[in-house]
C-alpha cells in the first residue's frame, strides 16, 4: 500500500484555504454591491414619496387657506360674522360668551 506519511499536505491545504478565503471575499463584495443597489432603489423611492407628500401638503394648504374656507362657509353653510352684542353659544362647554 501507499504510505501517506511521506507526503506533505501542508502546501495543498494552504492553497485550499487561500482559494476559500478569496471566494468568501468575492461573495462579501457581491453582497455589499447588492445591498448598495437595494439602498439606492429604496432611497429613490423614498425621495419620490417625499416629493408626493410635499405636493399633497401644498395642495392641502391651498385648499384650506382661510379666505377659501371663509368663502365656502358664507356661500354653502350660510355662516355670517358675529354682530356686536350677539351671544355665541358654545355647545362643547355649554357656555355663552357675549361679544
Amino acid at each position: 500500500m501507499y504510505d501517506l506519511s511521506q507526503y506533505n499536505f501542508k502546501p495543498f491545504f494552504n492553497v485550499v484555504i487561500i482559494i476559500c478565503a478569496l471566494f468568501v471575499i468575492v461573495l462579501f463584495k457581491m453582497e455589499l454591491r447588492s445591498m448598495n443597489y437595494a439602498f439606492l432603489v429604496r432611497s429613490r423611492y423614498y425621495g419620490a414619496l417625499q416629493d408626493q407628500y410635499y405636493k399633497n401638503l401644498m395642495k392641502q394648504a391651498h385648499l384650506t387657506r382661510s379666505e377659501r374656507l371663509e368663502k365656502w362657509a358664507h356661500s354653502r353653510m350660510t355662516l355670517n360674522w358675529a354682530k356686536e352684542g350677539q351671544v355665541i353659544l358654545v355647545i362643547g362647554e355649554k357656555a355663552a360668551v357675549p361679544q
